[in-house]
C-alpha cells in the first residue's frame, strides 16, 4: 500500500500564516493580564499555556512538517514560507518566555531593592548564560571588567536585565563570524562622583537614523535587519527605565553595515532616594484601638493611610479612590470584611486590589470564606500583626507593579498600533481594521466604504518649504480628517501623503457625500503656507470604493480606491471619484 502523496497549496500556507497572526495578536492582548498577585499569576500562566502555547506549538511543529515533506514535496517559495513561519513562531516561544519572566518580583519596577555586590559576578553569569547562543550563532563574545573588586550599588535583578538585554539584541543582530564586547569600567566626571561605564558593541548590521530615533520607545523594532525578525523594543524600553531608575543614563551610536554601541552609565553609590507619593491604604475597623495600631504601623512604611467607619464607607472609598491595597475587619458593621472584599473584586474598577481580612482569632472556616472571596490574606490581630505586615508590603509591591506594567502596556499598545507623526492608526492596524469591518459587513449583508485620499502637490510642498513643514501639513490634515469623521469611521495614514478612512454600513452615494465635506474641510483649512500651493490652497484628491459593489475582499477595496484616486488626480486634483461599479476603471 502507498502513501498518497500530495503538494501543500499556497493556500494552505496562507492559513498558517493567518494562524500565527492571529496568535501573535492574543499574546499582544494577554499582556495586559500580566497581573503580579499569586492568584492571578496563576490564572495568568493556565490561560497562556492553554489559548497560546499548544496552538502555537502545533503550528511550529505542523510547518516544520510541512518542511520536510512528510505531506508531500514543497516548492522552493513554499519551503521559504514555511521557514518564515518557524522562525517567527519559534520567536514567538521566546518571547513568550520572555512576557512570563518579566512576572518574577525581582523584575517588577515597584519593587526596588539597590544594595552592594560584585560586578563580575554578575558579568559573569550573564556570559556564561549566553555562551551557549553565541557558539550556535558563530559570534564571539567577549567581555571586560576594568577592576576585579570593582561593586556597585544596585538592584541586582534589574542591573542584571539591563547587560542581559543589551548583549542579547546585540548577538541578535550579528552575523556569522562577528565579534561582541561588553566592557565594565569605573569612570569619574568632575560634579557627578563615582561611576560605573557599561557599554555593549557589535558588528553587526546597524541602525538606520530613522530607527535610532525609535529604539527606546518603538513596541517592535522590526527594520533593523530583513534577514530575520526584529527585536522586542519593550525588552530596551525596560533597559531605559530601569537605567533611569538608578538614576543613569544610556546612549547609542550606529552606523549602518558596521555595527552599534549602546553606553550605560549608572551611579556606582547607587541612586539617589526617590521622592514619589506613597501608596494609598484603605483600613475599615470598628475597634479604634486595632485601627490605631494598624494605621502607625503602616505609616512607618510611608503608606498614607483612609479609614473607613463601616463595610458601606470602606466599599465606596475602595471602588472609588483604587488604593493599593484595604484591610478589612471581618466583624465591618453595615457589610462584613467578607461581602466588601466580594464586591471589589467584582467590581472591574477595583478587581486587581489585594484585600486582607482581619479578625481578633483564628478560625478555619474564616479563612476559607476569605479564600472563595478572593480575599489575599487572613490575619488574627494582634497575634499575627507583623505577619500582615510583611504580607501587606508584598502585596503593595505587587500591586505597584502591575499598575506601571498595564499602564507601559498601554502605551507600547498605543506606540505599536499608531502612526507616530499623525497619532492616526497605522498601515497594520488599518488592515486588521478593515478585515473585521468587511467580516461584519459580509455577515449582516451591509456596505462598507473605503475612502483614499491623497494630498495634492504633497512633493512640491515638501520641496519648496522642507520636510519640517511637510510634518506640520501631515499633522494638521490628520486633524482635520478626525474632526470631519464619524465615530465609527477608521482613520489611517496608509503611507507619505496618502490616507484611508473605513467607512462602515456606508453606501457608495453616502460615502460620496461624507468624502465631499472631507475634501471642502481640506481646502477651506488655513495650512501654513498654502498660498504657494496650485490655485492658492492646500487640497486633497479621495478615491471611493464600497464593499460589496466594487470588491470581494478587503485588498480589492484598497485597488477599487485606488484606482478611483487615480481618476480623481488625472480629471484635475481637488475631487472625489467613486469606483465604476462593474470594476473597470
Amino acid at each position: 500500500m502507498t502513501r498518497r502523496r500530495t503538494i501543500v497549496s499556497s493556500r494552505e500556507l496562507d492559513l498558517l500564516r493567518r494562524l500565527l497572526m492571529e496568535r501573535t495578536e492574543e499574546l499582544e492582548r494577554v499582556n495586559e493580564r500580566l497581573f503580579l498577585a499569586d492568584q492571578v499569576k496563576t490564572d495568568f500562566l493556565s490561560h497562556m499555556s492553554r489559548e497560546f502555547q499548544r496552538p502555537l506549538n502545533h503550528i511550529v511543529d505542523f510547518a516544520q512538517c510541512l518542511r520536510e515533506g512528510a505531506m508531500g514535496p514543497v516548492t522552493r517559495e513554499q519551503r521559504i514560507c514555511l521557514d518564515t513561519i518557524i522562525a517567527r513562531g519559534k520567536r514567538l516561544q521566546r518571547l513568550l518566555e520572555r512576557v512570563l519572566s518579566l512576572c518574577n518580583d525581582e523584575l517588577g519596577m515597584a519593587l526596588f531593592l539597590p544594595r552592594k555586590f560584585p560586578v563580575r559576578e554578575v558579568l559573569d553569569h550573564v556570559m556564561d548564560s549566553l555562551r551557549g547562543a553565541a557558539g550556535k550563532r558563530g559570534v564571539e563574545l567577549h567581555a571586560c571588567c576594568g577592576e576585579d573588586g570593582c561593586t556597585i550599588t544596585a538592584d541586582k535583578g534589574k542591573f542584571t536585565f539591563i547587560i542581559e538585554e543589551l548583549l542579547t539584541n546585540a548577538l541578535k543582530f550579528s552575523d556569522r563570524g562577528g565579534r561582541v564586547d561588553v566592557a565594565i569600567d569605573p569612570v569619574k566626571r568632575r560634579g557627578r562622583g563615582e561611576e560605573l561605564r557599561i557599554t555593549v558593541s557589535d558588528q553587526g548590521r546597524g541602525i538606520g537614523s530613522k530607527e535610532l530615533e525609535q529604539i527606546f520607545r518603538s513596541f517592535e523594532m522590526g527594520k533593523r535587519g530583513q534577514a530575520e525578525p526584529g527585536s522586542l523594543g519593550i525588552g530596551l524600553t525596560l533597559v531605559k527605565r530601569f537605567v533611569e531608575l538608578h538614576g543613569g543614563t544610556i546612549a547609542v551610536e550606529s552606523t549602518p553595515g558596521i555595527g552599534s554601541t549602546f553606553t550605560v552609565v549608572l551611579p556606582r553609590q547607587g541612586p539617589a532616594e526617590r521622592v514619589g507619593p506613597p501608596p494609598r491604604v484603605i483600613l475599615a475597623d470598628q475597634d479604634p484601638e486595632r485601627l490605631r495600631e494598624l494605621a502607625d504601623a503602616l505609616r512607618q512604611e510611608r503608606c498614607d493611610i483612609i479609614t473607613a467607619v463601616d463595610g458601606r464607607d470602606a466599599l465606596d472609598k475602595g471602588i472609588a479612590q483604587t488604593p493599593a491595597l484595604c484591610i478589612l475587619a471581618l466583624d465591618l458593621p453595615g457589610i462584613d470584611g467578607i461581602d466588601v472584599c466580594s464586591r471589589l473584586k467584582a467590581h472591574e474598577q477595583s478587581s486587581q486590589i489585594p484585600v486582607i481580612i482581619t479578625a481578633p482569632h483564628r478560625d478555619a472556616s474564616v479563612r476559607s470564606r476569605c479564600a472563595q472571596a478572593g480575599a489575599d490574606g487572613f490575619f488574627a490581630l494582634p497575634a499575627e500583626m507583623g505577619d500582615l505586615l510583611m504580607a501587606a508590603r508584598g502585596l503593595i509591591a505587587r500591586k505597584l507593579s502591575y499598575d506601571f506594567l498595564k499602564r507601559n502596556y498601554e502605551i507600547a499598545a498605543s506606540e505599536a498600533f499608531t502612526d507616530p507623526l499623525t497619532g492616526l492608526f497605522n498601515l497594520r492596524q488599518f488592515w486588521l481594521s478593515l478585515d473585521h469591518e468587511l467580516k461584519r459587513a459580509r455577515r449582516y449583508r451591509r456596505n462598507c466604504s473605503l475612502a483614499m485620499i491623497d494630498i495634492d502637490w504633497f512633493k512640491q510642498y515638501n520641496d519648496c518649504h522642507g520636510h519640517l513643514r511637510g510634518d506640520e501639513v501631515l499633522r494638521e490634515a490628520a486633524a482635520v480628517f478626525r474632526g470631519c469623521i464619524r465615530t465609527s469611521d477608521i482613520a489611517a495614514r496608509y503611507g507619505g501623503e496618502e490616507f484611508v478612512v473605513i467607512m462602515p454600513e456606508t453606501t457608495r452615494e453616502l460615502a460620496l457625500l461624507a468624502a465631499e465635506k472631507l475634501r471642502r474641510a481640506v481646502e477651506e483649512h488655513l495650512f501654513p503656507l498654502r498660498e504657494t500651493q496650485p490655485g492658492g490652497a492646500l487640497t486633497v484628491s479621495i478615491g471611493i470604493a464600497t464593499f460589496p459593489d466594487d470588491a470581494e475582499d478587503g485588498r480589492e477595496l484598497v485597488e477599487a480606491a485606488d484606482r478611483a484616486l487615480y481618476r480623481a488626480k488625472e480629471g484635475g486634483r481637488n475631487r472625489v471619484v467613486a469606483a465604476v461599479a462593474d470594476g473597470t476603471d
